[in-house]
């Protein structure tokens, strides 16, 4: 039921509705068929280390971010966008997160008739993708979209609409004592001081993860229907303090899915602001510093097209791109696509 509605809102929405606003219209409606039955595809338990990526590497553990490499000289040249062909699916497949060794592919997709949390697996960098499964560290009910790891691997940030938060969408976290030690569905709660009576969702943990940046829709401070904010902390697991407008990006417009590169000196987002190639197009801007607001936002009119493209993760050094667009070609409604580009 909840892909036919999906679909159903997007076509009287139009072209402009981003699968996040489809999702977590309000409580009442994410919520309506919350009952929808699950496909058990994945184990019962996390897989470990060694089949999915999921427990980074001990030298990750570090609060030092890595130098952006492919961004020195400006925007790079990216690859032609590559399809995920094994991992897409005839649903919608979005909100693609890479675990912090590079070898698990966190996405959401509707395939099971949820929007559900999945994962697929790589055998090293630059591989394809496959091995599809659930994502069981999080999996209800209810609806899950972005799941994200910090980059020590002990905390997960997960974008859902399941009873107990403050609105129709929230940002929930779990933390846990050992990369080897699975998350579980009930180890996650909300985080109250970056939830809202609105729609929270997209949050993407900094590399020394002392921000995490996300999105709120109709936030009593914003300038547009949806806007990126930034939370921060003195040290990581820790509260974040209330999130604040992430300076230079947001406009009158829509913004959503921010994502930065490990220096977070870059950042990258979608938006429906004019000057783009088509209805929703991905946008990067940058900055000198962590202290300093971030230039004028300009369009990656080398992947963008005519049609919608969002949902993004950028790995830490810039150079290799993850992103859902519902262009021609595809499997589904969005599919997910992967670009590089050099140092």
């Amino acid at each position: 039921m909840r892909y036919r509605w999906i679909v159903l809102v997007a076509g009287i929405a139009g072209c402009f509705t981003s699968p996040d606003e489809s999702l977590w219209k309000s409580r009442r409606d994410a919520r309506s068929d919350a009952a929808a039955p699950r496909s058990e595809l994945g184990p019962d338990g996390a897989p470990d280390r060694g089949g999915s990526g999921d427990g980074p590497a001990a030298d990750l553990s570090t609060d030092t971010s890595p130098a952006k490499s492919c961004w020195s000289s400006g925007a790079p040249t990216f690859s032609t966008p590559v399809a995920l062909d094994a991992v897409n699916s005839a649903s919608t497949d979005i909100e693609p997160m890479l675990s912090p060794d590079g070898l698990t592919l966190y996405f959401a997709s509707s395939r099971d008739g949820n929007m559900d949390a999945f994962l697929a697996t790589r055998p090293s960098a630059g591989a394809p993708f496959a091995n599809v499964q659930n994502n069981t560290q999080v999996g209800t009910a209810d609806s899950e979209t972005r799941f994200a790891l910090s980059f020590d691997g002990l905390e997960a940030f997960l974008a859902t609409n399941r009873a107990g938060g403050q609105g129709g969408a929230d940002i929930w976290i779990a933390t846990r004592t050992s990369a080897a030690t699975p998350f579980a569905p009930a180890d996650f709660s909300p985080a109250a001081p970056l939830n809202s009576t609105q729609n929270e969702w997209d949050p993407y943990p900094s590399f020394d993860g002392k921000r995490l940046y996300y999105a709120i829709q109709d936030w009593s401070s914003g300038l547009g229907s949806t806007d990126l904010v930034v939370a921060t902390r003195s040290a990581a697991p820790g509260s974040y303090s209330p999130p604040q407008a992430i300076q230079g990006v947001n406009s009158p417009s829509k913004e959503d899915n921010p994502a930065v590169t490990g220096d977070e000196l870059v950042i990258l987002f979608g938006s429906d602001r004019p000057g783009g190639k088509g209805m929703l197009d991905i946008w990067y801007a940058t900055r000198a510093d962590t202290a300093s607001a971030f230039s004028n936002a300009t369009p990656l009119s080398t992947l963008n097209t005519a049609d919608r493209e969002s949902e993004l993760y950028i790995s830490p050094d810039g150079c290799e791109l993850f992103f859902a667009s519902d262009r021609p070609g595809g499997k589904g409604g969005w599919d997910l696509y992967r670009a590089s580009a050099s140092p």
